[in-house]
């Protein structure tokens, strides 16, 4: 499901096409090892990564 809510996080990543495009999902229990423990809607780990200038 893409989700808006989501978008820019750094854990919410594509996981494969289906003829219309990518689907994302949150990737927060594989890339930590810890349950987000939260739902997407009210999800408190969004982590946005920052742009170098």
């Amino acid at each position: 499901m893409n989700r808006k809510s989501c978008e820019g996080c750094v854990y919410y990543r594509a996981l494969a096409t289906h003829g219309y495009g990518f689907v994302k999902y949150c990737n927060y229990l594989l890339d930590t090892g810890k349950p987000r423990g939260c739902p997407p809607e009210k999800c408190d780990k969004k982590t946005v990564r920052r742009l170098k200038n």
